[in-house]
This record gives C-alpha cells, sequence and structure tokens, in this order.
C-alpha cells in the first residue's frame, strides 16, 4: 500500500501544464489559428485551437487526488463525522475564493456596464449550471467549470462508498452509459459553444472524466500501474490527446457524424490516463512535469484559472502576439493569482517556503494542492 507521506510534485506539475493549456486557448489560440489559415490555407488549424481540452485534464486530476487519501486510508468515509468533516474540508478549500472571484467578476463586469445581478446570483448557487443563457456565467463564463468541480464534490461521497461496497463493474458501466448518453443529446443541443454545452457538459455527463481518475488513484495506491517504460507512455498519451484534437477538427468541418462527439471525452481520457499514469512513476516525465515554475503554477491554478478571464481584455484578443501585452498580462495574471493564493486560498500558512517554493509540504500535501481547477 503506498505510504501517505510522499509529495507527487508531478501531478502539481501536470496541473500547471492544464491550465497553461487553457490560458493559452482564451489568448493565442484563435490568433494562430487565424494567422495559419491565411498564411497556409487551413481552415481548422490541426492542434493548435484544442487547449480548452486541460478542462477534462483538471477533472481528472480532481478525481485523483481526492480519491487517493481515501485510498490509502489516511482518511475514511465511514460515519457521520466522516462526511461532516469532509464536506467542511471541500467547502473551506473551494468556496472562498468562488465567492471572492464571483463578486469581483460581477464588479469587473459591472464597471464595464453590463449589470447582471441574476448571473452573480445564479453563479454564487451554482445553479447556473442548470440553466443555458448562463450556463457560461456573463460575468465570468470561465466559472462553468468550477460549478462543475463543486457539484462533483458534492457527488464524490456517493462514488465512492458505490465503488467500495459493490463491483467496480456495476459502477463504472452505468455511469459511462448515462455520461455517454448525456453528451450524445448534448450533441444536438443547439449553443453557442462548439465544444460544451449544458446537456453534455452537464456534471453527470462528465462524471466519467472524474471517475477515470478516481480509478487511477485506486491502482496507484496499491501500486498497481505500469512501472516501466513511463517516456513511451508519456509520448503515447500525447499523441492520443493530438488525435483526439485532430477528430475535432474533422467533426468541425463536417466529416464526422455529430453524435461521436459525445466518444471524444473518452478518448481523451485515455491520453490525458496515460500521461497521468507516466507522472506517478519514475522516469523523465515525472522529473520534467516536477519543474518548480510548473509546479508552483499548478499549486496557483485555481486562482490562475478565476483571474485569467478578467484579465483578457479586447485589445490583447486583438493584438495576441504583441510582446509588451502579453507581458503585463502575465504580470498581472501572476500577482494577482499569487495574491489569492496566499491570502485567500490558504490563509493560515504562514511558510511562504511552503506555498511559493512548495517545500517541507509533508504528509497530504497533494491532497491540500491538486483539488481545484
Amino acid at each position: 500500500m503506498l505510504q501517505d507521506k510522499e509529495y507527487l510534485g508531478s501531478i502539481d506539475g501536470l496541473r500547471g501544464v492544464a491550465i497553461l493549456m487553457v490560458v493559452y486557448q482564451h489568448t493565442l489560440a484563435t490568433p494562430i489559428s487565424n494567422w495559419l489559415t491565411s498564411r497556409f490555407g487551413l481552415d481548422y488549424p490541426y492542434i493548435v485551437a484544442n487547449g480548452w481540452m486541460g478542462v477534462g485534464l483538471f477533472f481528472m486530476l480532481s478525481g485523483f487526488v481526492l480519491a487517493l487519501p481515501y485510498f490509502t486510508n489516511v482518511r475514511q468515509l465511514e460515519s457521520a463525522n466522516d462526511f461532516q468533516a469532509y464536506y467542511r474540508h471541500r467547502a473551506m478549500r473551494l468556496l472562498p475564493l468562488f465567492f471572492f472571484m464571483a463578486i469581483m467578476s460581477y464588479i469587473v463586469s459591472a464597471a464595464q456596464g453590463n449589470d447582471y445581478p441574476v448571473s452573480l446570483g445564479l453563479t454564487l448557487s451554482t445553479t447556473s449550471m442548470f440553466t443555458s443563457s448562463e450556463f457560461f456565467p456573463r460575468i465570468n463564463g470561465s466559472f462553468w467549470s468550477l460549478m462543475i468541480e463543486i457539484w462533483f464534490s458534492v457527488l464524490f461521497p456517493l462514488l465512492l462508498v458505490m465503488l467500495e461496497r459493490y463491483r467496480w463493474v456495476f459502477v463504472i458501466l452505468p455511469v459511462l452509459v448515462f455520461a455517454i448518453g448525456l453528451r450524445v443529446a448534448g450533441a444536438y443541443f443547439p449553443f453557442a459553444d462548439v465544444h460544451t454545452n449544458p446537456v453534455k457538459d452537464f456534471v453527470v455527463a462528465r462524471l466519467d472524466d472524474f471517475l477515470v481518475g478516481m480509478l487511477i488513484a485506486y491502482f496507484y495506491a496499491r501500486r498497481q500501474l505500469p512501472q516501466h517504460r513511463s517516456g513511451l507512455v508519456f509520448f503515447a498519451g500525447w499523441m492520443t490527446i493530438a488525435f483526439t484534437a485532430y477528430l475535432w477538427d474533422l467533426r468541425m468541418q463536417g466529416l464526422i457524424p455529430l453524435y461521436w462527439v459525445a466518444c471524444f471525452n473518452n478518448l481523451s481520457q485515455l491520453g490525458f490516463g496515460m500521461i497521468l499514469v507516466s507522472a506517478l512513476q519514475p522516469g523523465w516525465p515525472r522529473v520534467w512535469l516536477s519543474a518548480w515554475g510548473l509546479r508552483v503554477l499548478g499549486a496557483m491554478c485555481f486562482s490562475v484559472y478565476c483571474w485569467h478571464g478578467l484579465l483578457i481584455t479586447r485589445n490583447l484578443q486583438l493584438n495576441a502576439f504583441d510582446v509588451t501585452l502579453q507581458l503585463q498580462f502575465w504580470f498581472l495574471l501572476l500577482l494577482l493569482s499569487s495574491l489569492t493564493y496566499r491570502y485567500i486560498e490558504f490563509p493560515n500558512e504562514r511558510s511562504l517556503a511552503k506555498l511559493f517554493r512548495l517545500e517541507d509540504l509533508g504528509p497530504g500535501a497533494v491532497v491540500e494542492r491538486t483539488d481545484a481547477s
């Protein structure tokens, strides 16, 4: 059985990769795609416009890090007190920054002449996820995935109890069938964004993302994951992600039936699953992902995710290749993210070495720092 004292720095690094993918999608993906189209005549530039897939990686990592302490017996869900402790811990981990940034988003939106009090209310209550008009909250569209995370945290104990009491196949198959069914239905749901919508990306329709992460945690805790060729597995994982991006481009060209969109999630789960497995084993992928820069960016990714949408200006979108504008954006993003990471996410942690150098984190640190997207 895995010991709980191991700090999985590569998981923080993998979160750093995921947040870079998301920020890239919202800042550079469209300009680079447009440049490739005008320069080489590519209508759907292969790979470069699919950084949004990083959200699926976040979901998988959340399933992994939430489940790991329970599969290693560091925590239990056996009594009413255990459930209360779990929900109290999750609320304190997610809600302070979520509420703060929702209010901040409303203030920024109102200052720009867009007063959306209904959007603020739906966001604070996380009920915008159940609507079509506010699935991407008008005060901050990026919050859609944070609400998926919150609702998964609510459902997590139920999933864990079912996995422990019943054969895994009796849990996995119903989740897969229901999730894929919703995604098939959602693929035909008319919505502004071709990649996400209130049906295809409802929390239940994305449960299999989280469940794959939980399964990897289960086998990792029992040391039953592949122990060799981590570099090959890492490479194969990214090739699978690239292939999934290629299929998305074919779908955009109308060359793949619409209902196949539902299975793209499962293909990306395979790719990201291989990448996660390789990050957990000795080898150069784990070393690379454990680089300090990626780890600290991953540790702050909750704050980075919340702030990046507010800081992307129209000027930056129109002049994405302007180095000065990019430097200004990243300076503000990292500065503000550092402040909320320090004072809102972990207000009781006095050691800057632990927060920013990620030193001496001790038992369970991976759980505390890798459970939000």
